[in-house]
């Protein structure tokens, strides 16, 4: 069983109100030692947490991945942002690399490289 999180551990966002994608990858998250916030907003979200990365669900109607990109220039240091969508809404994954995202994956892509994306991007 991993450590349990304190709260000096780095944390991650996690941007939806998908429950079963946000489940999953929140217990993936937990399992490497670190902290996770799920929420469908960036409302009451403190800018000095030491966020390491956020996840943003582009289906999410309530926050645009402009808007996420934007909020995440505000800190320091910067986390690394990471987008995923239906592959069937390309104009949705165009707009999240125009937005400057560090990564941007199709739900399958997500759904296949899950455990070694966290690993990389926990793994500082």
């Amino acid at each position: 069983m991993p450590p349990e999180s304190s709260s000096t551990d780095p944390s991650c966002i996690l941007l939806s109100k998908d429950f079963l994608w946000g489940s999953r990858l929140c217990e993936a998250i937990k399992r490497r030692g670190h902290m996770v916030t799920m929420t469908a907003s960036l409302d009451n979200l403190p800018a000095s947490e030491g966020w390491q990365c956020i996840l943003i669900d582009l289906t999410l109607p309530t926050t645009t991945v402009e808007e996420v990109a934007s909020w995440r220039e505000t800190l320091d240091p910067r986390p690394i942002l990471v987008a995923f969508g239906p592959h069937v809404q390309g104009g949705l994954l165009e707009r999240a690399e125009q937005a400057g995202c560090d990564r941007v994956l199709t739900r399958g892509q997500l759904d296949q490289q899950i455990e070694p994306l966290l690993d990389e991007l926990l793994s500082h």
